[in-house]
């Protein structure tokens, strides 16, 4: 399993960040692939809860769960499993501009063929930046909803 890393700084504090990270509205703005949630009663990803999501990869209908292991001031993990494993980990910590975002992003096959097709689409779109550019769309997120005033430094 091969595990993509990317760093930003968000003008925003954690809080705001893991708002935009749980906020299934917000991720929908911010994720890299359209989805839809199966679930549309759930409006946060929260720890010890499984929710399913639907989309199109490579033109084919899938499925997903998520199941979110930690959603708080310091950290999102979750797992998507559907015919890939996807393993997401942000990690969160105070910094003098905002919010310091190191995310991690493995993927794995989970299917024979369709899912070692799918694995290898989507390192394909890890090592052509679209981490970077997600960081980039959260950052937009909790920034459009940070007041100016919680960013002062003490």
């Amino acid at each position: 399993m091969k595990t993509w890393r990317s760093c930003a700084t968000v003008r925003a504090t954690p809080e705001r960040v893991i708002d935009a990270l749980t906020d299934t509205e917000a991720c929908g703005r911010w994720s890299p692939v359209p989805f839809a949630l199966d679930d549309a009663q759930a409006t946060r990803l929260r720890p010890g809860v499984r929710t399913r999501v639907s989309g199109r990869l490579l033109g084919v209908q899938v499925r997903f769960e998520l199941e979110t292991f930690a959603a708080n001031s310091r950290r999102l993990r979750l797992r998507a499993r559907g015919p890939i494993e996807i393993l997401v980990d942000y990690a969160l910590a105070p910094a003098p501009a905002g919010c310091a975002v190191d995310a991690a992003v493995s993927v794995r096959p989970l299917e024979a063929r369709f899912g070692r097709v799918m694995a290898h689409s989507a390192t394909l779109l890890l090592a052509t930046g679209t981490l970077e550019h997600t960081l980039a769309r959260i950052a937009r997120e909790a920034e459009r909803s940070a007041p100016h005033h919680e960013l002062r430094v003490a």
